[in-house]
């Protein structure tokens, strides 16, 4: 079973009101889903996240801020922008198991390139409430040698990301109509890009993806 598939079988099994994700490399502090919880259940959230994350690696031990940490002293907000781009991972984040069946909300199935960002955008384009808590910490360990390192964008799955990310991108915007969500999508676009196969001509690369999206 693939982890996208696996997520979606963690959500059918779910007891609790609320479900949560961990990449099986990474850990979290003891109190991570009981704040996020309580504070979820505070303001009746269709999603909790976190504002911090400690990133490990073999060199470095980083303290990193998450985009949502800028709203961390409203405590809900109702406004999804900060998790297009850089804050569309899932594991900093807890969401509410109805609202997730009810929206017909899963991951797609197969593994793909941009399923973190796909499924958190797509999820927080729906809600109506996020909740946000500043007192926990999430762990994230960082491998040269980890799934993410091991495609690159002559891969299929890295393209048919790019495909399930294209619609995603029109989706946001025909719902907006903001055109700085969908900048935010495409400069994540380029940046995976840049990094994960740095010997095309990204720029090109690029700009044949936007024309193929019809962007």
């Amino acid at each position: 079973m693939t982890k996208p598939g696996s997520n979606n079988k963690g959500i059918d099994l779910a007891k609790g009101e609320y479900v949560g994700f961990v990449d099986s490399d990474d850990f979290v502090s003891r109190d991570y889903f009981v704040r996020l919880y309580n504070k979820a259940k505070k303001y009746d959230a269709d999603m909790a996240v976190s504002t911090h994350v400690l990133k490990i690696s073999n060199r470095y031990v980083a303290s990193m801020l998450l985009d949502s940490w800028k709203y961390y002293h409203n405590e809900y907000i109702e406004d999804f922008s900060f998790m297009v781009g850089k804050g569309a991972q899932v594991w900093d984040k807890i969401y509410k198991k109805s609202f997730l069946i009810n929206n017909n909300l899963r991951f797609y199935e197969e593994r793909i390139w941009f399923e973190d960002e796909w499924f958190s955008t797509l999820v927080a384009s729906y809600a109506k409430r996020i909740a946000i808590e500043d007192n926990v910490l999430y762990y994230y360990r960082y491998r040269d040698n980890g799934l993410s390192a091991s495609y690159n964008s002559n891969d299929y799955n890295f393209n048919l990301g790019l495909h399930f990310y294209c619609n995603l991108i029109k989706e946001v915007f025909e719902k907006t109509n903001r055109d700085d969500l969908k900048n935010k999508m495409l400069d994540k676009v380029m940046w995976y890009i840049q990094v994960y196969n740095p010997r095309v001509d990204y720029k090109t690369f690029f700009e044949k993806f936007k024309i193929s999206c019809k962007i």
